[in-house]
């Protein structure tokens, strides 16, 4: 469903079956095959033009009847993270519609210095169009709207959003894996966040809707709103203010997951974490720039789906664990 090339193919071949579903859910019986949308760049340069093939996929596949509709941004060559799409596809018993739209062919450390500005029209053009549709259905009907992105695919999706109260307003829940420095909505985080409460894991609020974690044992509550990012996460961290002016992060007590040899110095930590994204993902899971099935916890957190105890969560996040990255 869509179009796209390796990366399209995979993300529409790769997901649960049925049958696959059916073993985990509350109600066997009532599994739907999730809808599956994926438009590749090749189909047209302008985003609205891809946005618009969307919709129309989703249109053909019924997609706004779904329970919910997942708006998944793509790291910069167009790969989607099973483990941010499936758990939600298990979590709803399949009564949900997938819809990604491709920007770049690039790895993300590469589109994120050249194709910055493609990855943001293309989140937008695609959450805005989501949105205006869901909007048309009455509103006992509608869909609930579900937003994610990964890497750089965090700071596409995030530019459909004008600040933390939009976001929050207009979305059912959103989950941002590793976000780098441009995205805005975790800026804004720091700058209001609680006073004593570290860059790393800033505290908005009173905590409960915008949700900062940096391993797996944060994810706390029913937030509306979770930011996964590992203070060991390069990607997270790289900043050009860094070559002239000592971060947060390095001022205060330093996380566990950070080298306790750390210390700023004026362009050496700019060009150390600039070679640190380079291997930010030659790590064991849940280090670095790999969250391995930390967005299970995001998700079963933000959508609390009755009878999904902790032995159903553990089973699905075995199966997630084995999952080919």
């Amino acid at each position: 469903m869509g179009g796209g090339r390796d990366e399209g193919r995979r993300f529409l071949t790769r997901g649960p079956s049925v049958e696959q579903l059916a073993q985990l859910a509350v109600e066997p019986d009532a599994v739907l095959e999730p809808v599956l949308v994926y438009v590749g760049r090749a189909t047209t340069d302008d985003a609205d033009e891809r946005a618009a093939l969307a919709l129309a996929e989703l249109e053909a596949f019924d997609a706004f009847e779904r329970e919910a509709v997942l708006v998944v941004v793509p790291t910069g060559t167009g790969w989607v993270n099973e483990q941010v799409v499936q758990p939600v596809e298990h979590l709803l018993g399949g009564d949900v519609a997938t819809v990604s739209m491709q920007y770049s062919h690039l790895p993300s450390p590469l589109a994120f210095l050249t194709e910055a500005d493609a990855a943001r029209d293309s989140g937008r053009a695609l959450v805005e169009a989501v949105r205006a549709r869901i909007d048309e259905e009455p509103v006992e009907e509608r869909p609930e709207l579900l937003v994610a992105g990964e890497s750089l695919g965090s700071f596409g999706g995030s530019a459909a959003f004008a600040d933390l109260d939009e976001l929050t307003v207009r979305t059912r829940a959103s989950l941002w894996v590793g976000p780098p420095e441009t995205v805005h909505l975790r800026r804004e985080a720091e700058r209001l966040r609680r006073p004593g409460s570290p860059q790393v894991k800033p505290v908005v609020g009173d905590g409960r809707t915008v949700l900062f974690a940096n391993r797996d044992a944060d994810v706390v509550g029913n937030p509306r709103v979770v930011f996964l990012q590992h203070a060991d996460d390069p990607i997270v961290w790289w900043d050009w203010q860094t070559a002239w002016e000592e971060p947060d992060w390095l001022d205060e007590p330093l996380d566990p997951a950070v080298n306790p040899e750390m210390e700023w110095a004026p362009l050496t930590t700019f060009l150390n974490l600039a070679v640190d994204m380079a291997v930010s993902t030659a790590f064991e899971e849940e280090l670095g720039h790999k969250y391995g099935t930390q967005p299970l916890s995001a998700w079963v957190a933000m959508l609390r789906q009755e009878g999904w105890d902790d032995e159903r969560v553990a089973a699905l996040r075995e199966r997630l664990s084995r999952l080919p990255r």
